[in-house]
């Protein structure tokens, strides 16, 4: 697995909590210095999920996150207000 990697428990928003274990994978940066767009990837088990971006390593993780959910049959929004 090529870059970051951290540990996250996701739960769904009905109440009922659902543990995965979610590796992160960086899968690097564009734009210019000052207007950076990071892009992350969600992994659970051997699964590998779309790659969510944002304009730090946190949002992209969250976005990543949130796809990978959404890639489960969870429902949930997808976007800058996690």
């Amino acid at each position: 697995l090529f870059g970051e990697v951290a540990h996250k428990s996701l739960h769904n928003v009905e109440g009922q909590m659902i543990m995965f274990i979610v590796e992160f994978e960086d899968m690097g940066y564009s734009g210019p210095d000052h207007l950076r767009t990071f892009n992350f990837r969600a992994v659970v088990g051997d699964v590998t999920y779309d790659t969510g971006n944002g304009r730090n390593k946190k949002e992209a993780k969250r976005e990543a996150a949130a796809l990978a959910l959404q890639s489960l049959g969870f429902q949930v929004n997808v976007g800058k207000n996690l």
